[in-house]
């Protein structure tokens, strides 16, 4: 293993430099969310939300058909797409067809907030797995359908980066959530390794391995960001990023701004409460203030 380094802003600065004139939103990238179940539906939300405030240009929400009904009023700016569900109210296998097609014009992928563990939602991953070609999130239930058969990860078309948190690490592996805290680097770093993905092994200090054995630690981030929602809200915006910029950069801007404004907003309600929104509206502002660090004349 190579040894670790913190994540500094000066590793994103391509993502931190202002927006050229002639953008549009193709520019920013089509963010294809793949995630939710009737009854965990607020999940992907969150990740759609926090994309948007990222910057992606377009979002699409994938999400089983009996949960289209109960979508919020809100979040207008996102597309939704029905795909079949089960009677119970999960992604059926008969949505992998229809999700190969949704792939198309798309830039990146993320899926797994609220997807669920059946034997339905696994033939969904395992299609993404083998079948996307772009920058591929896996987060929360989608990491879970993994374990035990992680060499799935070895037959992938595009890059996999992957977002446990030390419990989701310890089935990946077999080991329990205390010994993968007592290793994060290590585990972090071999698995990225040997099955060539990039892993962001989330919670104090976050690992980010990458399949090079380059590792880096984040400094960013606070106890009141153990609550509902904050891994959606990661995932959502690595997502954004990758969607447009070079993926390591997206990686590591991701992370830091994540923690960086969980940071300003313990820093303004303390440290007991945070919500997941909290840290999604304060997205912007960090970047903006991070990028002035970086901010070129503009020209009239």
């Amino acid at each position: 293993m190579k040894t670790a380094r913190f994540i500094s802003p000066s590793d994103f600065r391509s993502i931190l430099k202002p927006r050229p004139k002639e953008s549009h939103k193709g520019t920013w990238g089509h963010l294809l969310l793949v995630g939710g179940s009737i009854n965990r539906l607020g999940a992907p939300l969150l990740s759609a939300w926090a994309a948007l405030r990222s910057g992606a240009g377009l979002v699409t929400l994938a999400l089983p058909d009996r949960c289209y009904r109960k979508i919020p009023r809100g979040l207008l700016e996102v597309m939704y797409e029905p795909l079949p569900s089960t009677a119970r109210g999960g992604f059926s296998r008969r949505a992998s067809a229809p999700l190969k097609v949704l792939l198309k014009e798309k830039r990146a992928v993320a899926a797994g907030p609220g997807l669920g563990t059946t034997a339905d939602v696994r033939s969904l991953v395992v299609t993404l797995v083998q079948h996307c070609p772009l920058p591929l999130v896996l987060d929360a239930d989608a990491i879970n359908l993994l374990a035990g058969e992680t060499e799935i990860l070895k037959k992938r078309s595009g890059p996999v980066i992957l977002t446990p948190h030390p419990g989701e690490m310890g089935r990946l592996i077999g080991r329990t959530a205390a010994q993968v805290q007592k290793d994060r680097l290590r585990i972090a770093s071999s698995f990225a390794k040997t099955h060539h993905v990039f892993v962001v092994l989330k919670g104090f200090h976050t690992v980010v391995a990458t399949p090079k054995g380059s590792c880096f630690i984040n400094l960013t981030g606070n106890p009141g960001m153990a609550t509902a929602g904050m891994g959606d809200v990661l995932t959502g915006m690595i997502g954004a990023l990758a969607a447009a910029y070079p993926l390591e950069e997206a990686i590591l801007a991701a992370v830091y701004i994540h923690g960086l404004a969980g940071d300003r907003v313990a820093k303004r309600l303390g440290g007991r409460g945070l919500l997941a929104s909290d840290v999604i509206e304060e997205i912007p502002r960090v970047s903006k203030d991070l990028g002035t660090t970086f901010k070129q004349p503009s020209i009239a």
